[in-house]
């Protein structure tokens, strides 16, 4: 599970950086009706992926990018990606993209399907330890609503998540981020809450990603806390679990 959410999180966070930095250029030298064609064109270019906007796309420029888009469809052309999102909005500073940091004040996704599927490219890359090229990415919120996430691992066993509700905080120049949802992973009812390291750790290999996590299913409750060296590929794993059953102290 913790492998599908930073892969997710990569590709969602170099994706929006990249239609953000487009989107910049294009406000500054086309009009309104030219918006949809420059995300569309910088998503092939830039990603090797296509974007379908078939709902009401609207931009608002200023010290802060405000951008909605409402059914919006995007698959990358191997295949290892597809979503498709009821509205999309985001907004993001402007003055830190000149010195490629992504600051994100506020994204709402709600009713959103994502299918993940692994590459050879991507296990070559994890086997070989290759470290993740992220800008500096500040999270103050984040909000996810009826979002659906199915992913097929290296063994092809598929593994569904049902975000019903999960809302991200990030205090500015703080190390982590403030996590709490709820609903579903392969049909199991689930609740979290907790802190999980700052999105900038996934890039640094000196610096050990931090989670502490309360995690509820059922009667079941599970403390996860410690640090991972490299979360992208799962090494250097350094996490103590405390369960409590009240079914077995009885």
């Amino acid at each position: 599970m913790s492998k599908l959410f930073f892969r997710l999180f990569k590709f969602g966070a170099v994706l929006t950086l990249l239609l953000a930095l487009a989107l910049v250029i294009a406000v500054a030298v086309l009009d309104d009706e030219h918006y949809e064609a420059a995300l569309i064109w910088a998503a092939e270019h830039f990603l090797d992926t296509e974007l379908t906007i078939e709902g009401d796309l609207s931009i608002d420029l200023g010290p802060t990018i405000a951008l909605r888009i409402q059914g919006m469809h995007i698959q990358r052309r191997d295949g290892t990606f597809s979503a498709t999102a009821a509205d999309l909005s985001t907004e993001l500073k402007t003055r830190p993209l000149l010195s490629k940091a992504f600051w994100l004040e506020r994204l709402t996704i709600v009713g959103a399907n994502v299918e993940l599927e692994r590459s050879s490219e991507q296990d070559a890359a994890e086997r070989a330890g290759q470290v993740l090229d992220l800008p500096n990415i500040i999270i103050e919120q984040a909000r996810l609503l009826d979002v659906t996430v199915a992913y097929r691992d290296a063994t092809n066993e598929l593994h569904k998540a049902q975000i019903d509700r999960l809302s991200i905080e990030g205090p500015t120049g703080e190390d982590a981020i403030a996590v709490e949802g709820r609903g579903f992973f392969n049909d199991q009812p689930i609740a979290m809450a907790g802190t999980l390291g700052a999105p900038g750790l996934l890039s640094d290999p000196t610096a050990a990603f931090p989670i502490d996590l309360q995690l509820h299913s059922g009667d079941l409750s599970i403390n996860v806390a410690g640090s991972i060296a490299d979360p992208v590929a799962g090494r250097g794993v350094d996490l103590h679990l405390q369960a409590r059953d009240p079914d077995l102290s009885t």
